[in-house]
């Protein structure tokens, strides 16, 4: 049966119709699929979607992508002077402002800091483990905090440098949810390799071998640095604890080798900055030599000789820190930082008792 050239014509025009469509809806599935990435969580479960998804607490406002490589270089110098120690280590007493502070009464902070004494080691939350800072940063690819007080935090950082503090920055390094969503191949799979493992904070944990994640760090302790801060401190630098996890590589090896090569690469200036290391375990070792501190945080007062008894620091009372939520004095045989919050009453007791001492002479 012939077809007429109206008949053709009409069925040409169709399948172009018919193609658009086609190819319309391609487009749309394409986009969607897109949009969709967001909402995509990743959980021991498995990958499910969740519209509503955001962590209370860590909202932030999305910037560069950072790169796989972070754009640092990591100098490996295996010679006798990789890491000096060259200005020695002494005793900190002091006092930290975390991030739940910092939220609930920053203008209270800058009210206790004025009676601190110039000269007092002050910590300071400068990024947490959602992987977001809670200042001004101007690295690429960094994700800026929307529920922390970034600008005060800011003015905060200038007047410690300003009145002379001795100026501590916390950093979170291995528990980073923001660059394990950025670089997936950087971070610690589940079990079934469905993605990424969460743990109970929703937050991602990264690979300490991986050069890009050292390079990631290296970027912040370097940035913090140059800002004034004498001393950097890498919290969450362990592996976390579960076996929902995969990791086949040595756990102990892939921190000492992260530690060495941070050190190198961050202490450029020896003898004057120190890069220290924050973890629940206090087996942790510091490199033979390390200009560095580990800090211990959540030990009670009667469990302080029994975690000091499992370092291996050469010197105790300078390095060892106790990031102490009480004025108990079993924390005061060795370093130690409580909040700022108690500033005023610590110091008020500090005046105090210098006057009944100078009564009784």
């Amino acid at each position: 049966m012939k077809m007429t050239y109206r008949t053709k014509r009409r069925l040409r025009g169709l399948g172009l119709a018919l193609l658009t469509l086609t190819v319309i809806l391609l487009v749309v599935w394409f986009c969607s699929v897109i949009w969709l990435e967001r909402y995509v969580v990743y959980s021991s479960d498995g990958a499910k979607l969740d519209f509503e998804n955001e962590p209370a607490g860590f909202a932030g406002v999305e910037a560069v992508k950072p790169e796989a490589q972070g754009g640092v270089s990591i100098f490996y110098n295996e010679g006798s002077d990789a890491i000096s120690i060259s200005k020695d280590l002494t005793p900190i007493n002091g006092y930290y402002l975390d991030y739940a502070s910092m939220v609930k009464d920053m203008a209270g902070a800058m009210e206790n800091l004025e009676v601190v004494p110039v000269g007092t080691p002050i910590l300071v939350d400068m990024k947490g483990g959602y992987g977001t800072f809670y200042y001004s940063s101007t690295i690429s690819g960094a994700v800026q905090s929307a529920s922390a007080p970034v600008q005060t935090v800011d003015e905060f950082v200038k007047k410690l440098r300003s009145k002379g503090y001795y100026m501590i920055a916390r950093v979170s390094a291995f528990q980073d949810y923001m660059y394990g969503n950025a670089n997936v191949s950087s971070g610690l799979y589940m079990l079934n390799r469905a993605g990424l493992w969460l743990d109970g904070e929703g937050c991602f944990w990264l690979d300490p071998a991986s050069a890009g994640v050292q390079s990631w760090i290296t970027s912040a302790v370097l940035e913090l640095k140059n800002m004034g801060f004498h001393e950097v401190v890498l919290s969450n630098f362990q592996f976390p604890n579960s076996d929902k996890y995969i990791y086949d590589k040595d756990k102990t090896e892939a921190l000492q080798n992260a530690m060495r090569n941070l050190l190198t690469s961050t202490a450029s200036d020896k003898g004057t900055f120190t890069l220290s290391f924050g973890t629940n375990d206090p087996s942790l070792t510091l490199p033979e030599g390390a200009r560095s501190r580990i800090y211990l945080q959540g030990i009670d007062a009667k469990d302080v000789d029994t975690a000091v008894e499992k370092t291996t620091v050469p010197d105790r009372s300078a390095q060892i820190v106790f990031l102490a939520t009480t004025n108990d004095t079993r924390f005061d045989k060795y370093s130690v930082l409580r909040p700022l919050s108690a500033a005023k009453t610590l110091e008020a007791a500090k005046a105090a008792n210098a006057a009944t001492e100078e009564a009784e002479q």
